[in-house]
């Protein structure tokens, strides 16, 4: 079963940087990781706004 969500983004500014709509990192899967890591390398720059970040977490367990 996919759980994946699907990223949505709206651009910060013209040809840079994009937020990221949507997506709660502590509890994302690996494929909803992977789109975020893939948004953050097709535009430069992400924003993820009112995460929760903590030692451990889904977030900190990636680095790319």
């Amino acid at each position: 079963m996919d759980t994946a969500v699907k990223v949505r983004t709206r651009p910060l500014k013209p040809g840079f940087g994009a937020e990221i709509l949507g997506v709660d990192l502590q509890h994302a899967d690996e494929a909803t990781l992977d789109q975020v890591v893939a948004t953050f390398h097709r535009h430069g720059a992400i924003v993820l706004r009112d995460q929760v970040m903590a030692p451990g977490g889904s977030a900190g367990r990636r680095a790319s």
